[in-house]
């Protein structure tokens, strides 16, 4: 069997819901997806999150798909549609958020802490404010690099309901900072 063949094969079983070709282009092509998407979001969390979307979609979609050229640029384009629907609902601050998870790990220098420390002590200080299941979802998934699912899966919620939590939290996070906002996320303001 060619190459060629052989692609073909894959592609068939794949569009006829074989979960062994799903696995097979999975494994193919994850990698490239997710550092395409850690780049775009600046998140490796999130982009995690988006890659395990883009490929479900794929699934869902896997029957008009006619050849691994269509296929790698399904998951591109819809890994772009991901990156661009996150980085527009959670803007500056989302990045702020990942910002705050990597000083944790990190020790900041004095320069930098002064710099930052104003918006990220009014960041905390809102934080603290949200409800407790929220302050819990916000920090499995922003500072101990949890996805959605692994969040539904360790509280017993749904990963939608994660994905609520996250955005009403934003969304809270926002009026809380009011005139700080523009500090944060002057393109959103």
């Amino acid at each position: 069997m060619t190459n060629g063949e052989n692609n073909r094969c894959w592609l068939e079983e794949f569009r006829n819901g074989d979960r062994e070709a799903w696995k097979h282009y999975y494994l193919l092509y994850y990698r490239r997806i997710y550092y395409h998407l850690r780049k775009r979001i600046g998140n490796s969390t999130v982009a995690k999150d988006q890659m395990q979307d883009a490929f479900l979609l794929l699934w869902d979609k896997r029957q008009t798909i006619v050849n691994e050229d269509q296929l790698l640029a399904f998951l591109y384009a819809t890994a772009n549609n991901l990156a661009q629907e996150f980085l527009r609902e959670h803007g500056r601050l989302a990045e702020l958020m990942a910002y705050m998870a990597e000083q944790q790990r990190i020790q900041m220098s004095p320069e930098a802490e002064q710099r930052e420390g104003e918006i990220v002590m009014a960041l905390r200080k809102e934080v603290g404010k949200l409800t407790a299941r929220k302050r819990d979802i916000i920090k499995l998934y922003y500072f101990d690099d949890k996805t959605s699912r692994e969040i539904a899966n360790r509280l017993g919620i749904t990963r939608q309901t994660v994905l609520n939590h996250l955005s009403q939290s934003i969304i809270l996070l926002r009026k809380g900072l009011d005139g700080r906002w523009e500090e944060i996320n002057p393109d959103f303001s």
